[in-house]
């Protein structure tokens, strides 16, 4: 028998202390005869006792997400996006909220870069929120200030179709400054997920693995700035280890060339791992090498 994948069974598997993200994931890729909870707590090595306390505690979840119209994807279940199952440390539950929750499964294109954000990257990364918001594509961010901001807010300018993907609960939006941008997406028929819970507040080990989630949903994704140093290279290195297209950037202007806040795109595009964005001939190429095989897009 497989694994069950029902929504309260692997909730409570997340609130185990100690159990990893990873291992589940193992666990309900593996599957294990799980016909009772006996067989599950047994597949994982839990005590009675453990998983009867973590029990009550995904049980006052599911109500705060019913209570906050939070939805719930699983791994393995239908409405789970396809493309981030097959990362190496998929989120065993995601966290959903609002009407965009299709866009999950569409193609999704990651615009992200630094906080400290000069002028010549906010206006790439909303140009480019915008070009990557229109069908078929979907645009994909943090919510972080500097580049993340200004490419949802250019995707929502163009109409286009945007989503976050938040480090904490989905109702604790980091920084809180954003809330407002938040719910313009919403409004906007976006969405929002977080492989963490309502309640939970975004940490600096959160935040790096929310940045896997963003590379993982999308088929490609593309560094706005990001200096050598930067919390944006972890992204990066991401869509490398998932596989993904990964693009960068090029430094335009004397506040762009001059500065050492985009060290990263410069090693990435130097040691030929990222494709260059630089003209509207690079966009061309980047949609040839998103489109399906055979679509002369």
């Amino acid at each position: 028998m497989s694994l069950p994948r029902k929504i309260h069974d692997v909730l409570t598997l997340t609130r185990v202390r100690g159990l990893s993200a990873r291992r589940i994931a193992e666990g309900l890729r593996l599957g294990a005869d799980a016909g009772s909870v006996d067989a599950l707590c047994g597949y994982f090595h839990l005590r009675a006792g453990r998983w009867d306390s973590a029990r009550e505690e995904s049980a006052v979840i599911l109500e705060t997400c019913r209570s906050q119209n939070i939805g719930i994807r699983v791994l393995g279940e239908a409405g789970y996006p396809p493309l981030l199952a097959e990362i190496p440390d998929p989120p065993p539950l995601l966290y959903v909220k609002g009407a965009g929750i299709d866009l999950l499964n569409q193609t999704c294109v990651a615009v992200v870069g630094s906080r400290a954000a000069v002028e010549f990257s906010l206006r790439k990364a909303g140009e480019l929120g915008g070009i990557f918001s229109a069908p078929p594509y979907v645009h994909v961010s943090g919510l972080a200030l500097g580049c993340d901001c200004a490419g949802h807010a250019g995707a929502l300018r163009q109409s286009g179709r945007t989503l976050a993907v938040l480090a904490g609960g989905l109702d604790m939006v980091h920084p809180a400054g954003n809330k407002d941008l938040a719910e313009a997406i919403l409004a906007a028929g976006g969405c929002l997920l977080s492989e963490n819970p309502p309640g939970t507040r975004a940490t600096g080990k959160s935040l790096i693995a929310r940045n896997r989630i963003q590379s993982g949903l999308s088929r490609a994704t593309i560094i706005v700035q990001t200096s050598v140093r930067s919390g944006t290279m972890s992204t990066a290195r991401f869509c490398l280890q998932q596989k993904r297209i990964l693009a960068c950037v090029v430094a335009r202007g004397m506040e762009a060339e001059a500065s050492d806040l985009f060290g990263g795109n410069a090693l990435l595009l130097s040691e030929h791992k990222a494709l260059p964005v630089d003209s509207p001939d690079d966009i061309k190429r980047l949609r040839a090498a998103l489109a399906p095989q055979g679509d002369p897009r």
